[in-house]
């Protein structure tokens, strides 16, 4: 069968998006009184936000993690100089945008998401985005991809997913759909 949609998670696939993560949450926790090691972040990489405080901040309330993704919101976009972006990858989803129908597919706020989309001119290429309000679990859990089959039409046959985390690769094989594995040079 031939591949009808190509989808691209965001974070670690088409930008290397960690040094701007660590500096954004490293702002954030440290207006927060809390201070936060960069290697215990990219340890949890990859977890969504709730799941990543409940790990790094277990005694926070609601509404000091909504205050804390708050900040880190505004420190990520100061830091977008920092973001990478996977060239040979953007050109590829250009490339597949003018025959097939592509996604993008992040368990990233709508927010920190859409800006860098947006920053590196990608939103006119996509036909799907799928963020991470859009879903209730987050990675490994394939309720991501399955949303996104859901809404294009398309079944898992159709998919190919590029994915850079054990986390994501086992989200799009339990949504029955073939992965590539992607790894940024950053160099």
């Amino acid at each position: 069968m031939a591949i009808k949609l190509f989808i691209f998670d965001l974070d670690g696939t088409l930008f290397s998006t960690v040094e701007a993560n660590i500096r954004a949450y490293t702002k954030a926790f440290a207006e927060c009184g809390i201070k936060l090691p960069g290697d215990v972040y990219r340890s949890k990489f990859g977890l969504r936000a709730d799941d990543l405080l409940k790990t790094l901040a277990p005694g926070m309330t609601d509404d000091d993690k909504a205050g804390l993704r708050h900040k880190k919101a505004e420190h990520y976009r100061d830091s977008v100089a920092l973001v990478k972006p996977n060239l040979p990858l953007i050109e590829f989803l250009k490339d597949m945008s003018r025959t097939h129908k592509t996604a993008v597919v992040t368990t990233a706020s709508r927010v920190n998401a859409l800006f860098i989309l947006d920053h590196f001119g990608l939103t006119e290429f996509l036909d799907y985005m799928i963020f991470g309000e859009d879903v209730t679990k987050g990675k490994p859990d394939p309720e991501c991809y399955l949303k996104c089959l859901s809404e294009s039409g398309f079944t898992a046959a159709d998919a190919v997913v590029f994915e850079d985390s054990e986390v994501g690769e086992e989200a799009a094989r339990e949504a029955g759909i073939s992965v590539v594995r992607v790894k940024i040079n950053e160099e």
